[in-house]
């Protein structure tokens, strides 16, 4: 062995030489290209905005015998591929100093640097077209949310574990090989594509939930995801059909059967029935397409989730990052003795809606678990937290409320009646009358079901009857605290106690406690507000 110390190779256990080797590896390392099937994929990813439009105009173009058409749908298709082509040769990525660097362009060239430690969140989605390659499409995001920072369309599968090598040390072999066991890659060659993990540095994956199917099909039953579908169709059939040419004898041969042996109000209990089947038959099938053969393992510090029956996605969650945790059932759920949990990260609430890419993130993170392993799952996600709902000493609501409440409750739907009575007679009141039930039971639901506590790692926050919601998160996270009151408020002496973390949103459950009574919520903003500024982070 030389006893040079510049010329002497760092040996496993030695951290600080590996450390020092892999940073000297990291200011050196040449930048990466994307694989070369990244221009197929780019191409197919630009297909609603630029090439289902360019065929329609050539198909419709060639039909009717104008050239023209057909001679700028093939400039605008050729306009898209070379676009596509110029990011692929241009487009260079790597992790240099601990930083990944993403740069595009030739003549207005673009760079953007994000510090690995900033990095939250490391996804990969692999479809059916992306398997046969050994590919997978790799989205980067940090805190701030409002949209990934890089995505790289696409990379082999190498490429994948050894980026996810530079940005999360720990276990990073482990995720790749979940999201497509036994798929082989590509060689490729370079520093991105030939780093290896240090021995010892990477923690054996600990299994912490695998869903079976038949729970995916409990919690599509529990869901109303079916709606999705529905509107989907829902638009597709207005933007084709031609209701201007239908008439009723059209609309009757569509349904012949129904219309001659089901008339009347036969007719509309079973289109009710068959429909809420369908609409619990699509939401078992979102489920089982999203979420089959969900794992969700802990690998380090860092979760890892795979699931996805035809798109696999991986995801990469630091333990660290999570603001927010919520538990979720509903009455089908809790006879199964089933609950959902979700999760928040620093900055998710500025992404709306739901894709492949945020559905298992931040909407669905354990879709469904067993409750009996509550505890148990809060401590891995929150190490060290010890949570028994069954001796928290909940705070009740202002003793007024169900007054309060219950004046609502009357005032409302008559004021409804009358207006109804007198703009739509004779029968308008009747909306009043209507109003009543919706009513009681919401004020029975919230005067019953919101409850909150103040806990010895955060606050916790309940509510609701028939669909509970359960939600947990800690002081060093409270971002923003809000006291408030209404007229009616000051009326009632009571006040409105709200507390916001860096992610509130997505969960679907923010902590805002009405009905409190009023000396109690100043009180309790005031300690809040002083147990939020002596606690800092529990990582560094």
């Amino acid at each position: 062995m030389s006893s040079d110390p510049l010329n002497s190779e760092p040996v496993a256990g030695d951290e600080p030489a590996l450390a020092a080797a892999q940073v000297a590896a990291q200011a050196t390392a040449p930048m990466q290209r994307l694989h070369w099937s990244s221009v197929f994929f780019e191409t197919i990813s630009h297909g609603r905005q630029i090439l289902f439009p360019v065929l329609i105009a050539f198909f419709f173009g060639a039909a009717n015998g104008n050239w023209y058409w057909t001679l700028l749908a093939l400039i605008g298709f050729a306009f898209a591929l070379v676009t596509t082509l110029f990011k692929y040769f241009t487009l260079r990525f790597g992790i240099r100093n601990r930083e990944l660097i993403v740069s595009h362009g030739l003549l207005f060239r673009q760079v953007r640097t994000v510090p690995t430690r900033l990095i939250q969140n490391m996804d990969l989605v692999q479809n059916l077209l992306h398997r046969p390659f050994g590919v997978a499409e790799v989205r980067i995001e940090t805190a701030s949310g409002a949209e990934a920072e890089a995505v790289l369309r696409v990379l082999t599968l190498k490429q994948v574990e050894a980026l996810r090598a530079e940005i999360f040390p720990a276990g990073a072999k482990a995720a790749v090989a979940a999201i497509a066991p036994g798929t082989g890659a590509a060689e490729t060659s370079g520093p991105i594509a030939s780093t290896q993990i240090p021995a010892g540095a990477a923690d054996p994956p600990v299994e912490l939930v695998r869903i079976p199917w038949r729970w995916l099909v409990i919690v599509g039953l529990a869901s109303n995801r079916g709606w999705q579908l529905v509107v989907v169709v829902i638009g597709a059939i207005f933007n084709f059909a031609q209701f201007d040419s239908m008439d009723g004898k059209t609309w009757r041969k569509w349904i012949p059967w129904i219309s001659e042996h089901l008339p009347g109000w036969w007719t509309a209990i079973m289109l009710i029935l068959a429909g809420l089947i369908l609409l619990k038959l699509l939401g078992m099938i979102w489920f089982v397409l999203r979420f089959h053969g969900y794992r969700l393992d802990r690998v380090g510090d860092d979760l890892r989730v795979t699931c996805g029956l035809l798109t696999s996605h991986s995801a990469t969650i630091p333990r660290q990052r999570i603001q927010f945790i919520s538990l979720q059932s509903s009455p089908l759920l809790r006879l199964s003795g089933l609950q959902t949990i979700r999760i928040e990260t620093a900055g998710s609430s500025a992404v709306s809606g739901e894709n492949a890419q945020t559905a298992v993130t931040r909407s669905w993170f354990i879709p469904v678990a067993p409750r009996e392993r509550t505890a148990a799952l809060l401590n891995e996600l929150r190490p060290g937290l010890e949570w028994d709902e069954a001796s928290v000493q909940w705070q009740p609501l202002s003793p007024l409320v169900w007054r309060r409440l219950l004046r609502m409750v009357i005032v409302l739907p008559l004021l409804t009646a009358i207006g109804g009575g007198i703009w739509l007679p004779p029968w308008g009141w009747l909306i009043g009358v209507a109003l009543v039930g919706p009513m009681f039971y919401s004020a029975w639901r919230t005067s019953r079901g919101q409850r909150y506590a103040r806990t010895g790692f955060g606050v916790a926050f309940r509510s609701g009857l028939i669909n509970r919601k359960l939600s947990l998160t800690f002081f060093e996270r409270l971002q923003a605290l809000r006291l408030e009151q209404s007229p009616f408020d000051r009326r009632w002496k009571m006040a409105q106690l709200k507390l916001d973390t860096a992610s509130a949103g997505p969960a679907e459950h923010l902590i805002h406690v009405d009905y409190l009574d009023e000396n109690f919520a100043r009180d309790e903003f005031k300690a809040l507000e002083t147990l939020a500024a002596r606690h800092q982070p529990v990582w560094k």
